[in-house]
C-alpha cells in the first residue's frame, strides 16, 4: 500500500493529515481523514461517516436555547453535545443571523469539523464550480470531505421558522432531541 500525505493546519491544537491510500485490493481510492484532539488521532472514513449519519442512536436530551453573540448582534446561536449508543464525539451547532437571513444547523465530529450540516440564506459553490442554491446540505465526501453540497427536498420551511427547520434537519440527521429548542429572541423581540 502506498500513502501519499498531506493536509493542513486547524484552528488550536488541532491537525489535520489527508492520507490516500491505493490499495491493489481494494482497487479504489480511500480517503481517511486522520485528525489530532489533544495528542489522539482519530481516523474519520466516508464509511464511519455514512454510519454516524444512519445511526439511529444519536440524540440531544435536553432543551436548547439560542443565546445572543455579543459580538454578533442580533445573531444567535446554540451549541449542544449529541450523544449516541457508540459513543461518537458529536456536537450540534445553531446559527441564526435575521440580520442577513441566515440560518444553520450543523452536525460537527469533535476534532474533524462538519460532517453534515444546513445552510439557508447563503449560496455555496461546490469544488467542481457548480453553484448551489441558497438552501443546501453539507455532506462529508471521500474527496471533499464537507465543501460538497446539495439541494435538500426534505427542507421545506424558511430560515425565518428556525424551529421548523430544525424539525426536519432532525429527522433527516436522525438526531432525536428529546427537549425543546426555544424561540430565537433577538433583541426582546420573536421572530
Amino acid at each position: 500500500m502506498t500513502l501519499l500525505a498531506g493536509g493542513g493546519g486547524r484552528e488550536g491544537d488541532e491537525r489535520a493529515v489527508s492520507l490516500v491510500c491505493f490499495g491493489t485490493v481494494a482497487k479504489r481510492l480511500l480517503t481517511i481523514e486522520l485528525c489530532s484532539i489533544g495528542g489522539h488521532w482519530r481516523v474519520i472514513t466516508l464509511v464511519e461517516c455514512d454510519s454516524i449519519i444512519e445511526d439511529p442512536s444519536k440524540r440531544i436530551e435536553g432543551d436548547l436555547v439560542w443565546r445572543a453573540l455579543d459580538d454578533h448582534r442580533p445573531a444567535c446561536m446554540f451549541r449542544e453535545p449529541v450523544l449516541s449508543d457508540e459513543g461518537y464525539p458529536l456536537e450540534v451547532v445553531g446559527r441564526l443571523n435575521p440580520m442577513v437571513g441566515k440560518l444553520s444547523y450543523v452536525l460537527l465530529y469533535r476534532g474533524a469539523g462538519r460532517i453534515y450540516g444546513l445552510d439557508l440564506g447563503s449560496a455555496h459553490r461546490n469544488p467542481d464550480g457548480e453553484r448551489v442554491g441558497d438552501k443546501h446540505k453539507h455532506k462529508w465526501t471521500a474527496d471533499y470531505r464537507d465543501k460538497w453540497a446539495y439541494v435538500p427536498e426534505d427542507i421545506t420551511a424558511p430560515w425565518d421558522r428556525p424551529l421548523e427547520v430544525w424539525q426536519q434537519f432532525c429527522v433527516e440527521a436522525r438526531i432525536n432531541h428529546h427537549g425543546l429548542l426555544s424561540e430565537p429572541s433577538i433583541q426582546g423581540s420573536l421572530l
